[in-house]
């Protein structure tokens, strides 16, 4: 899509980005949210529409571009655990590699009651899980882990993240393990 943008010379007048999942996961089947701005204008903007919609023709396969990228039961799917409502680290893992994309959860999706138990409260640890089972629905017999954006965690969050992804056989990934040198 960034390099369809840049051909429109849209590239500077908007971010090109995503945004956390905040819409579920509630669907049965695989769902994907499109959005062109946040305003009337930028709604109203054909320019930007032809963009997402060339996009959506090659990842449909519906155009002579088109990179066939259909799930085929194996490969690399991310979870993204942490960060901010548009997932700038996140980003940049997605970007950056050929990884497949199941859920990625904001901080404010990820909430902890306070760390005086062990694991500790709150419904941070049925919004993980979720994620999780929903992502290997989606994608039978990929490869699933999470990427930490580490620094939206202190210290404690980030063990009880990685000791219920442990359980539930999800490893944790850094991007320098992730990212091409």
């Amino acid at each position: 899509m960034r390099k369809i943008a840049i051909e429109a010379s849209l590239d500077e007048e908007y971010d090109i980005t995503l945004e956390a999942t905040h819409h579920g996961p509630l669907l049965d089947s695989p769902t994907l949210y499109l959005e062109i701005g946040s305003d009337e204008d930028r709604w109203a903007d054909s320019r930007a529409a032809r963009v997402w919609a060339q996009t959506i023709s090659i990842c449909l396969g519906m155009s002579e571009d088109a990179q066939q990228r259909e799930w085929q039961g194996e490969g690399d799917v991310m979870i993204g655990l942490g960060g901010g409502h548009y997932a700038p680290r996140h980003k940049a893992i997605i970007s950056e590699t050929e990884v497949w994309v199941g859920h990625i959860l904001a901080n404010y999706a990820i909430v902890f009651d306070g760390h005086g138990g062990s694991p500790p409260s709150g419904p941070w640890e049925h919004s993980v899980r979720t994620a999780v089972d929903s992502t290997r629905a989606a994608f039978p017999g990929g490869h699933v882990f999470a990427h930490l954006d580490r620094k939206s965690f202190k210290g404690w969050q980030r063990q009880a993240l990685s000791s219920l992804l442990s359980e539930l056989d999800v490893p944790v990934r850094r991007g320098k393990e992730i990212l091409p040198p």
